[in-house]
């Protein structure tokens, strides 16, 4: 690293990555349902289709929730750098 990358705030450093490795978990979890999901709505027809339309929205759920920690470790991670955001 040099020298203006420095982590001056390792506590907020460790909680950025453990903030990520959740996020990254959650996705994972959303993609196991989405992509079924997507498929049926594909390829399916009736309640088939209907069922492709749960797995996407159940998927959708913590696919947000990846977003928001995955978001929150990136400003935690920033934050512990002390670099402005502007």
């Amino acid at each position: 690293m040099s020298g203006g990358d420095s982590v001056r705030e390792p506590g907020l450093e460790r909680q950025g990555k453990r903030f990520e490795a959740i996020g990254g978990r959650f996705l994972l979890l959303g993609l196991i349902l989405v992509v079924p999901g997507i498929l049926l709505l594909v390829l399916g027809h009736t309640w088939v289709f209907t069922l492709g339309l749960v797995l996407l929205v159940l998927g959708l759920m913590p696919s947000v929730v990846a977003g928001a920690l995955v978001g929150s470790g990136v400003v935690a991670r920033w934050t512990a750098r002390r670099k402005p955001f502007a």
